[in-house]
């Protein structure tokens, strides 16, 4: 047969897969309604500031004079969170949102995701709850929001977490489509969610585990209205510079030693010692990007530790400089303790 007549016969085939398959990957977005009831019960709830709609949740302990807050990574959601609320709501006051462009709370009505703008976005809505002094805990993204919120006001932060910050080194399936031209028009429409589980399988690492429940979760608030333009935007912001933090400012950052998006290398791990010579460190072996939500009941006690209230470890947990000697401090909470006393 003719060269001709074979290129015509393998571009109808392709012709006939892609229609065969368009109907698998196709997944309109979904406006905010119709998620609600599986992704927003009790204690939930939604508030509109300046336009825009926040998804939060206030839970445990009333009375706290220091809650924690906990922002979460670009395309994640407050849901990354509930092993540590679990853990943490007995003794504590802990407030979880959906940050903007993420989520149920969906895009920003002005387009802007730098942290400055995020920032002002999360103190409003601790203001409207009344919260005045807290410690800060962001992963990915929420890291440089939780950072420029401790710019913009050092005396309310009492303690400052930061996991996995900076700017990737390696992109992600999801991400790496997100930033291609073209991307906003089409995957209003598309998403195929294969394409949800090879993300996992990039974020995680080898100890790291997730559910179906959550893989659907990822999937479906992927698929909220306007989250598909917004994911272009967050990315573009990731580890952008940042302003100097006071250096007596206590801050924990925290790492997924097998984190492949944000890997924490020597470069990296200098950078962040001279910007933060105060920090105190966690790593945690066999985690990803989202350490979190791979290993809730490890991670959450390296923040237990640090605010001073934890017996013991639930894993192997190094703390320390990040020197070649190797991490091998022991985390005391005076830095945190003096800090609160001011």
């Amino acid at each position: 047969m003719a060269a001709g007549a074979w290129a015509l016969r393998l571009a109808g085939l392709a012709l006939m897969v892609s229609a065969l398959s368009l109907p698998l990957m196709r997944a309109p977005e979904r406006p905010v309604e119709t998620l609600v009831a599986t992704w927003a019960p009790s204690p939930s709830e939604f508030a509109e500031l300046e336009g825009q709609l926040l998804h939060w949740r206030d839970q445990g302990r009333t009375g706290d004079p220091t809650p924690l807050v906990l922002l979460h990574d670009a395309g994640a959601s407050l849901h990354v969170w509930e092993g540590w609320v679990r853990a943490l709501t007995p003794r504590h006051r802990v407030l979880t949102l959906d940050v903007p462009g993420s989520g149920l709370s969906g895009p920003a009505p002005d387009g802007d995701y730098r942290p400055a703008a995020q920032a002002q976005r999360v103190r409003a809505l601790l203001a409207q709850a009344k919260v005045r002094r807290y410690v800060l805990v962001g992963q990915g993204a929420g890291a440089d929001v939780a950072w420029a919120i401790a710019v913009a006001d050092p005396h309310a932060v009492r303690g400052l977490m930061l996991i996995n910050p900076g700017r990737p080194a390696h992109w992600p399936p999801l991400w790496r489509l997100a930033r291609l031209p073209g991307w906003a028009s089409i995957s209003t429409e598309l998403l195929p969610r294969a394409l949800i589980q090879v993300q996992w399988d990039e974020l995680l690492g080898p100890a790291g585990s997730v559910s179906a429940v959550q893989t659907d979760r990822l999937f479906e608030l992927t698929r909220r209205s306007g989250n598909s333009a917004a994911l272009p935007l967050l990315l573009a912001q990731l580890g952008a510079p940042q302003p100097a933090l006071p250096t007596d400012m206590p801050v924990l950052l925290a790492w997924g030693e097998a984190d492949a998006v944000t890997p924490l290398t020597p470069a990296r791990r200098a950078t962040l010692g001279n910007q933060l010579p105060q920090a105190r460190w966690a790593v945690w072996p066999g985690l990803g990007h989202w350490p979190q939500e791979e290993d809730a009941a490890r991670t959450v006690t390296s923040l237990q530790q640090w605010l001073g209230e934890a017996a013991g470890g639930a894993g192997p947990i190094a703390w320390g400089a990040p020197t070649a000697a190797g991490w091998s401090q022991r985390l005391s909470s005076a830095s945190i303790s003096d800090w609160n006393s001011r």
